[in-house]
């Protein structure tokens, strides 16, 4: 039989797990995701930009591929890029599964907020180009 004043410590610690902004995944409302056209091409933003070049891709790429192929990144930790990447899919149906799955999900301690590229990348371009030629 546990003590009285043992449940009730072991209450706080369950309300305080289930309060911690760790343990949950940030809730995104579906009115605050702007509607963009689908596209080929995601736009990251939020990215924890303590993270070198390389390490980023890399975790990028493991992040983003697991919902499709992944043509190209582009992230450039420059003053006017910092935080952001476009990660580059082989069809709209995998970057529209990324998006819907990845969404407020914690990518070293930050949220993910993920939309729709406004335009096309030139990787994609050329990648549809080198895939109609048969190339």
């Amino acid at each position: 039989m546990v003590p009285e004043k043992r449940k009730q410590d072991v209450e706080k610690v369950d309300v305080a797990l289930n309060d911690s902004p760790v343990a949950k995944k940030p809730k995104i409302e579906a009115d605050s995701v702007p509607a963009q056209d689908p596209n080929w091409t995601l736009y990251v933003k939020n990215l924890n930009d303590k993270l070198h070049l390389k390490m980023m891709k890399e975790q990028l790429y493991v992040m983003f591929s697991t919902f499709g192929d992944v043509v190209a990144i582009e992230y450039r930790p420059k003053q006017n890029m910092r935080g952001q990447a476009f990660v580059s899919f082989g069809s709209i149906e995998d970057a529209s599964l990324a998006l819907k799955g990845l969404q407020g999900d914690l990518f070293f301690g930050k949220p993910l907020s993920i939309e729709f590229a406004r335009q096309t990348s030139k990787a994609i371009e050329v990648f549809s180009t080198e895939t109609q030629n048969g190339s």
